[in-house]
């Protein structure tokens, strides 16, 4: 009885990784095709009907690229933000990078600094983010050093 429940819960596991959800996957699908608006609304409903569920974090995420394309930078900030409220882990860097462009964005360069330099201390492994801030922070210098600070 043992094995079979392992082998159920295993299963399980694997399905919920294995393939995205029917709505989140149109939800991108319409992102990508810049229907920003339709997109939101399956996305957030997604998150509505499932709260704790392992792609809400990609949601959340994608919620803010929205925002930050239709210009709506504290909607932007909102979203990448929620992404760290969410349990599993993964998709925190990509938020910061997404915390960091919407800083860049309002020009509060000293936060979006603050915000690559603590991607590469807590992610010095996530080569793409890592390489994303380091060239983000070469620009954040160009800026301050034209504005003498």
């Amino acid at each position: 009885m043992k094995k079979f429940i392992m082998i159920v819960l295993i299963f399980g596991i694997i399905s919920v990784f294995a393939k995205a959800p029917e709505e989140y996957t149109k939800a991108y699908e319409l992102f990508n095709k810049k229907e920003y608006k339709a997109s939101e609304k399956i996305f957030r409903d997604f998150i509505e009907t499932n709260p704790e569920h392992f792609y809400a974090a990609n949601c959340f995420y994608w919620l803010g690229m929205i925002n930050l394309k239709q210009k709506d930078y504290m909607g932007a900030l909102f979203d990448f933000e929620q992404v760290m409220t969410c349990s599993n882990e993964w998709k925190y860097s990509d938020a910061m990078i997404g915390v960091g462009s919407t800083y860049m964005k309002l020009k509060e360069y000293d936060k979006a600094k603050s915000t690559y330099e603590r991607i590469k201390k807590l992610y010095p492994k996530d080569t793409k983010n890592v390489n994303e801030s380091n060239k983000q922070l070469k620009i954040i210098e160009q800026k301050l050093s034209k504005t003498g600070r």
